[in-house]
């Protein structure tokens, strides 16, 4: 591997970095959903921001 090739794939990954931690993604979840929970935390670990929002399941479409 040259260090052209590494240079452009250092800078893919920082730029894919960055991109995600600019993301904000909108949660609206039932309050007794375990799952959500984990993806929650999931995408936090890979950069995004997340809002979250407990919604009734009735309330939900």
């Amino acid at each position: 591997m040259n260090a052209r090739t590494i240079f452009l794939s250092a800078a893919v990954s920082v730029l894919s970095a960055t991109a995600a931690a600019a993301q904000t993604v909108q949660v609206f979840k039932d309050a007794g959903c375990g799952c959500c929970g984990g993806w929650i935390a999931y995408m936090q670990q890979n950069g995004f921001s997340v809002n979250l929002a407990n919604v009734e399941p009735n309330r939900m479409q």
